[in-house]
């Protein structure tokens, strides 16, 4: 354990163990991710202040200032609403000012007359003069220098029990003692010279104790990029590595040449020009002498099922075995049932889940769920493809492929994901992207609902189904009614389902499904949707992937803001799957301005990769893929909209990475850097 002695720390040093925090404070440092002296260093501010003294010649109303004086008076009086407000006399500089708090009246014992001290806050005129409403303080004493004014001041993110102030004064008095515990500069010099970056040590500094917010920016910039560069250096070794790994086969010309035309005289569809491109693209990747390794990103509805079947088709064909692994049994069901009908009766296609156990080794092509990784896999598998690649662990994805010589990978995801995003986090991955068929979205209609138009939106659902023989789905975010402050408004779908079926005793055709159901019960369930004999699904959002029941064009989303806009698009992918009219309606439980502005983008935008950029923007790439729960460093979430230095970090990263030896410093940085990969391998 470390020493208390502020002499003895080191950049390891836990926060608990370190002169000023104890083990108290340290808890909530601990919840800003402040683990270690360096996470301290590393702490980034979201803005600065400028706390300089405002001169008097610029003392104008309704605008942030700083002003300092002596305590001239003070007084205290209860305003009209019972406000206890705490009134300071001043001279500044000549100027008498009055400056205000509320409901501090220990200010008054503390800042007492004769008391020099520095006021920030908004500042306002009237026939009395100047008035301050001080947002805070800081008393000068002397010989004892100023941390939180009289310059500009980084404002830190807070939590429960630990200020500004307590951070500012323990960043304070460790990077001015202990600054040279940082290590040596380890970026190039040419990208410092070319980005104009101030040096490592320098750079913290500029941070915390910055002379301009130009220079806090700069410095802020800096610590972002290196963490972008990092990463995608990572990234860039790892597809160096993937490219001296040696294919299990390399697909022939001549069966690439056919595949296209045997898959849709099989399937009896005409493959659409993006289809038809893709899988073109994918053949000719199998045909290398590399094993091919490729992201195929497809909107909802456009079809990627029938592309990894042609792709497996030509691993058969090649006389290889394919394992395709999905998230959830529902949609290692669905896309059995799909392959089965796309490919050519000669292939043998089996199912593999925990409820569903294959034996032996006599298929070409087996579909599973995470049930697949438990098993031996024959030596002959030559291609491996992941549905909805987000929804497994790094373990689990590359278990499947960690052997030499190296089937080819195929992973899927119909998440929207910003191309951005696709740059950062996939660089080691050849990506393409499948459009959308004709007239699958556009055919549905999205409405927003108020909460006191949902009992009439349950009728008509209701006389839809009865009317024109075709399926709704009612979705909730919970299974069962919480007690939480924030989500009590929100209807549990187990609750919803007794309401409903209580509500409406005629209509007999309601079903249930969570994800707490059984294998079989989930299987029973979706059958009986699919025949008929549940018409309208009250459902979580268990159904947001995989579920493909064509009937469908009618779905209800309870709770609508609290999911992001691409899962919504993905749950109103659901319905209108065969291009008929349908509908989405959105039934938030509160009807906000802000909540209001979001959902009806849904309204007008049906492009899924669009509504991907605007959740970036509104609720942050940690909402995409998860990724504040999957260890993706949070210093790289700004710069995920950056593509120009997303771009730039890429380049410098594929001209550092092969010569990194050259790179002494940069390689040690590296080497002490974890990077938690949620990436393929």
């Amino acid at each position: 354990m470390a020493s208390k002695n502020p002499s003895q720390p080191s950049l390891d040093t836990p926060v608990k163990d370190l002169y000023l925090i104890g083990p108290a404070l340290a808890k909530r440092f601990n919840k800003l991710g402040v683990n270690t002296l360096k996470d301290l260093f590393y702490l980034l501010p979201n803005r600065w202040e400028d706390r300089r003294l405002t001169p008097p010649s610029r003392l104008q109303p309704q605008t942030k200032v700083a002003i300092k004086g002596a305590v001239q008076s003070t007084q205290t009086i209860r305003s009209r609403r019972g406000l206890s407000l705490q009134i300071l006399h001043i001279i500044y500089q000549n100027l008498p000012v009055q400056v205000v708090f509320y409901n501090q009246p220990y200010l008054i014992k503390t800042l007492k007359p004769g008391s020099q001290a520095v006021f920030w806050g908004k500042i306002d005129k009237d026939i009395s003069g100047f008035r301050l409403e001080a947002a805070g303080y800081e008393i000068i004493q002397n010989g004892k220098p100023l941390i939180h004014s009289l310059k500009i001041v980084p404002i830190y993110p807070e939590t429960k029990g630990l200020t500004n102030k307590q951070i500012r004064r323990v960043i304070n008095f460790y990077l001015t003692k202990f600054a040279s515990l940082l290590p040596p500069e380890f970026l190039p010099a040419f990208i410092l010279t070319a980005q104009k970056y101030p040096s490592y040590p320098q750079a913290f500094f500029h941070l915390h104790a910055p002379t301009s917010t130009a220079q806090a920016q700069q410095a802020k910039q800096r610590f972002l990029f290196e963490t972008l560069l990092v990463y995608q250096i990572n990234t860039a070794v790892k597809q160096a590595q993937w490219r001296q790994k040696r294919p299990i086969f390399s697909l022939t010309a001549g069966i690439a040449a056919k595949l296209p035309s045997l898959i849709q005289k099989s399937s009896r569809l005409t493959l659409s020009p993006s289809q038809k491109d893709n899988l073109t693209t994918i053949l000719t990747s199998m045909q290398a002498k590399k094993p091919m390794n490729r992201l195929l990103l497809g909107d909802v509805g456009s079809g990627k099922t029938l592309v990894a079947a042609g792709a497996a088709c030509a691993a058969h064909l090649a006389g290889y075995q394919t394992i395709l692994m999905t998230p959830t049994e529902v949609l290692a069901q669905q896309t059995y049932q799909k392959f089965t009908s796309y490919l050519p009766s000669d292939i043998n296609i089996s199912l593999h889940t925990q409820s569903n156990k294959k034996k032996g080794d006599d298929w070409h092509i087996l579909i599973g769920t995470h049930a697949l990784l438990f098993r031996s896999q024959p030596k002959t598998v030559g291609l491996v493809i992941i549905d909805e690649q987000h929804r497994f662990g790094v373990r689990q994805r590359t278990k499947s492929i960690d052997t030499d010589p190296t089937p080819h990978v195929l992973t899927m995801s119909a998440t929207p994901i910003p191309r951005t995003l696709v740059l950062t986090l996939f660089g080691h991955l050849d990506v393409s992207y499948l459009e959308p068929l004709p007239d699958q979205i556009k055919n549905t209609t999205t409405h927003l609902l108020r909460p006191e138009h949902l009992a009439k939106a349950y009728q008509w659902i209701i006389d839809q189904v009865n009317q024109f023989d075709c399926r709704a789905f009612i979705v909730t975010p919970l299974i069962e009614d919480s007690a939480h402050e924030t989500m009590k408004d929100i209807k549990a779908v187990t609750s919803l389902y007794r309401q409903l079926t209580l509500k409406f005793p005629a209509f007999s055709n309601f079903g249930l499904l969570h994800g707490r159901l059984k294998p079989k019960e989930k299987e029973q369930i979706i059958n009986q949707f699919k025949t008929g004999q549940v018409k309208i699904l009250i459902s979580t959002s268990v159904i947001e992937v995989g579920i493909d029941i064509p009937q469908a064009n009618i779905i209800l989303i309870e709770g609508a803001e609290r999911f992001g806009l691409a899962q919504l698009h993905q749950l109103r992918g659901r319905v209108g799957r065969l291009g008929q009219k349908s509908y989405c309606l959105l039934a938030p439980t509160k009807f906000t301005s802000s909540i209001y502005k979001r959902l009806k983008l849904l309204t007008r935008i049906h492009s899924g990769h669009q509504l991907a950029e605007w959740d970036l923007k509104l609720r942050g790439p940690g909402q995409i893929f998860g990724l504040a729960q999957h260890g993706f460093p949070k210093e790289l979430f700004p710069l995920l909209n950056d593509i120009k230095l997303t771009h730039q970090a890429k380049l410098y990263a594929q001209k550092i990475a092969p010569q990194l030896s050259s790179y002494p410093n940069l390689q040690d940085y590296l080497n002490q850097v974890k990077i938690k990969d949620i990436s393929f391998t």
